[in-house]
């Protein structure tokens, strides 16, 4: 990327997209980034006042985190923290790229994620949760044309669908109709964001509004409701006492439920699925949890194979 920007037109607009894979597993930071958490306390996951419910659909994501042991737990964390650590450097040579190409004052930089990883949060691993640390991605827009009166911290809720137009707007360039997202930097922000993961026995529907998030889950027709202003750890549950809110949140999650989710609802209201018995059985990843050779190879491995 940065021989890209180097190679860049002066005097024609560009678009430039830099993915990255690390943080995501599989977790293989350089040592010379592990080595920088050696001597690091790493913080114990943080266990809310629901995960011991005993519900189906809780004690079933938990299952995936059981095979890990409290040493391995804590050396994942510190390779993911390396990972990003990385990730951190390799966006300096960017910004240094753009800054000595006399490019940095009319660029808008946007730096986001796709998802999070819930790192043993609440007992759960990877990412298809809609807690903090899976549902909530890093978003940066830096630059000379954010207006002033949006610069410094937006709480407002946004989607990855909102990039587009907030792009567009930056960049001065006119909107499509008919798009879904709405732009980060107009006056009016998003009233809430609806959100689906999955079908089946684990699927989950949200509805995030303001300081309120409802979590609901068909399976054993299971709402969780949470104050993230006040508890952004989601450690306490508010469903049972914060009913007229639930109530609220849960009619505008059935408006915006469509096709088969239909049969979570009768009557206008939420009843989702039966709850089926949890199996005491470990699952073992086994080589299922493996990755194959992929290419293009990474630097330096052009001959692998060769003899």
């Amino acid at each position: 990327m940065c021989g890209m920007i180097k190679r860049l037109d002066p005097d024609k607009p560009a678009f430039l997209y830099m993915s990255y894979q690390f943080p995501h597993p599989p977790l293989v930071p350089l040592q010379s980034f592990l080595d920088m958490y050696e001597d690091c306390e790493i913080p114990e996951p943080h266990m809310g006042d629901w995960e011991d419910s005993g519900r189906f659909i809780f004690r079933t994501m938990q299952h995936d985190a059981d095979i890990y042991s409290h040493k391995e737990m804590i050396r994942a964390k510190k390779a993911f923290y390396a990972q990003c650590t990385l990730i951190d450097n390799q966006i300096r040579l960017l910004i240094g790229t753009l800054r000595e190409c006399s490019r940095l004052n009319d660029t808008i930089v946007i730096f986001l994620s796709d998802h999070g990883d819930m790192l043993f949060e609440h007992g759960l691993v990877a990412k298809r949760t809609f807690y903090e640390p899976s549902g909530r991605v890093p978003l940066i827009i830096s630059g000379s044309g954010i207006p002033k009166d949006m610069r410094g911290v937006d709480k407002r809720l946004g989607c990855i669908e909102d990039l587009m137009p907030t792009i567009l707007d930056l960049a001065g360039i006119p909107k499509p109709e008919g798009m879904d997202g709405v732009s980060l930097v107009s006056a009016k922000p998003r009233d809430y964001v609806f959100g689906e993961i999955g079908e089946g026995e684990r699927a989950t529907r949200m509805i995030r509004r303001g300081q309120w998030k409802l979590i609901y889950y068909p399976t054993g027709n299971v709402s969780q409701l949470f104050d993230i202003d006040h508890d952004l750890d989601e450690l306490h549950d508010l469903a049972a006492r914060k009913k007229e809110i639930v109530k609220e949140l849960q009619t505008l999650l059935v408006e915006n439920l469509h096709g088969s989710d239909a049969a979570f609802v009768k009557d206008g209201k939420l009843v989702g699925t039966p709850e089926p018995e949890v199996s005491s059985k470990k699952e073992d990843f086994g080589m299922y949890n493996q990755r194959g050779y992929h290419w293009p190879p990474p630097t330096g491995y052009s001959n692998l194979g060769k003899t």
